[in-house]
């Protein structure tokens, strides 16, 4: 287990100095696997001068996702570097990337007198995670399942649902009236196609024409359907390759002029370059701060963070910055306020464990995104 007690001073600019107290990083596993040790950077000491916050961070360091959780782990110690006068102990915990080793991980967090467990990483391991968490000690997962959510477990991930309200409705403004959905059937598609139709109700529209994108005649109904009904809009909540080739079919219809709609699954830097997205919109982050983030993670660490990285780097400085307030991660504190500006914009912990995100509109347009609203 890395140790890390965060007292810092910052320059804004690539060369940062950290002082902190280190020892191993230990994969927690369970009893029954072999631990695994690697050699922690070493520090300078530290005076502390004020309560410390003990920050266990649970990431499959080994397995799978352990590309992501190095990212993830990056970003969490930038947050401390950014914050020069948080006294925070940072944990960092192997899940293995596997649900029983997320429980053991959170066993070792409670034994080591945790404050705040944030992560992990997957859907199943959050939720196996849940039963350690409470109003003192809460967890701070970086799924985006909704599912997961609870009064002391929060999802930090962007919310499908969310997104498909505001694209859906920036369409609406437009004048569109006539929707075509093509999404896939799983838990993903059946929540935006229900949010979707929800949404479209409120405004006294016709209700859309559902196309399974995971069919292998997607594109076949959706030329079939742009041929012979009187369609303004395709929201398509499916990958940016999909998106393109269904785009492509919209583009070579007789309604050319449709607009083409998508989610936050279209964050990917990839999107931008496929021509049949071009003058596509989805509802997204796209705020300054995320990119002046990666511009500073990418000067100290030489390479770009993971999509979300961002959510280790927010999460750890909302409970930095309780601690230079001298507040602890409760569920209270972490509820009560109005809200946090963070790099991938103002969010707020809901007491449900949702997190309210304002989102912007963005368009795509000659090969990069723009902020529309």
């Amino acid at each position: 287990m890395i140790v890390m007690i965060a007292h810092v001073r910052t320059r804004i600019a690539s060369v940062f100095t950290l002082f902190a107290i280190a020892s191993l990083l230990t994969s927690c596993v369970p009893a029954t696997q072999t631990q695994k040790t690697t050699a922690a950077p070493t520090y300078s000491g530290v005076t502390q001068q004020q309560e410390t916050t003990r920050v266990a961070l649970l990431l499959p360091l080994t397995g799978n996702g352990a590309n992501v959780a190095q990212s993830l782990l990056n970003a969490a110690q930038l947050a401390l570097f950014d914050m020069p006068t948080a006294h925070i102990e940072l944990l960092p915990m192997d899940t293995n990337g596997t649900a029983e080793g997320a429980r053991a991980a959170a066993q070792n967090a409670v034994n080591n007198n945790a404050d705040v467990i944030v992560g992990p990483l997957f859907a199943d391991n959050v939720k196996a995670v849940s039963r350690f968490a409470s109003s003192q000690r809460p967890v701070l997962g970086f799924s985006n399942d909704w599912t997961a959510a609870s009064s002391s477990t929060f999802v930090l991930g962007f919310l499908p649902h969310a997104q498909t309200e505001r694209i859906l409705s920036y369409a609406a403004r437009r004048g569109a009236k006539n929707f075509v959905f093509i999404a896939p059937q799983n838990a993903y598609g059946d929540l935006v196609v229900k949010t979707g139709q929800r949404l479209i109700s409120s405004y006294s529209l016709p209700q859309p024409i559902i196309i399974d994108a995971s069919a292998a005649n997607a594109a076949t109904s959706l030329e079939t359907l742009l041929a012979t009904q009187d369609i303004d809009a395709v929201f398509m909540p499916v990958a940016p390759q999909q998106a393109a080739q269904l785009a492509n079919t919209v583009k070579t219809s007789s309604k050319p002029n449709a607009l083409i709609l998508g989610t936050g699954l279209w964050e990917e830097n990839t999107t931008a370059t496929y021509p049949s997205l071009s003058n596509a919109y989805y509802a997204g982050l796209g705020v300054a701060t995320h990119k002046q983030f990666e511009n500073n993670y990418r000067r100290n660490f030489g390479r770009s963070p993971d999509t979300v990285a961002s959510l280790a780097y927010d999460a750890v400085s909302l409970v930095a910055s309780l601690n230079t307030k001298g507040q602890r991660p409760t569920v209270q504190n972490l509820t009560s306020s109005a809200g946090f500006n963070g790099v991938d914009g103002f969010f707020r912990l809901r007491s449900d464990g949702l997190v309210d995100r304002t989102l912007s509109v963005i368009q795509i347009q000659n090969g990069n995104k723009v902020i529309i609203e």
